[in-house]
């Protein structure tokens, strides 16, 4: 779970709801996805750009991916595990208020990460305000992944 004021993601048992460890992240953290083999975490940090890589063995941040998009919000892992698309809401962060319903009219961004490096790799332009991600069918270097977006209205 992702608390975006307190800049953490909270590991929580499912049978308790007890909160078991608390892990430092970015700003403002907030979609996550797990890798198939649920080995590592990776959370959109929105203030800071980046995105952080949990380890789940023991819960630490193993790498932070550094400017990763403008305001990033959501991360999915393709899955084979090979990717992770973040969406960033724009290229320049110009579009305000936060989650405008109309009127927003910057490019939003997807960034796909190769997961065995961890390095940016792609870049796509998406539609205005660019604020989830899904994977399931697009085709990145001959390996399956898919990118969608959402807008929040």
């Amino acid at each position: 779970m992702t608390c975006a004021a307190s800049n953490e993601v909270r590991v929580i048992n499912p049978t308790s709801l007890k909160v078991l460890d608390s892990i430092k992240v970015g700003q403002r953290p907030l979609i996550l996805d797990m890798t198939p083999d649920r080995n590592f975490i990776y959370v959109a940090n929105r203030n800071s750009n980046s995105v952080s890589v949990i380890r789940t063995s023991d819960h630490a941040v193993v790498t932070t991916i550094l400017n990763v998009g403008v305001e990033p919000h959501g991360v999915a892992i393709s899955r084979d595990g090979m990717y992770a698309s973040v969406s960033c809401e724009n290229l320049d962060g110009s579009d305000k208020p936060h989650h405008p319903t109309a009127g927003g009219n910057r490019t939003g961004t997807v960034a796909i990460i190769d997961i065995s490096t961890n390095p940016v790799i792609r870049e796509l332009e998406v539609g205005n305000f660019c604020s989830g991600s899904g994977c399931n069918a697009l085709t990145i270097n001959n390996h399956q992944s898919s990118i969608g977006k959402r807008r929040s209205l």
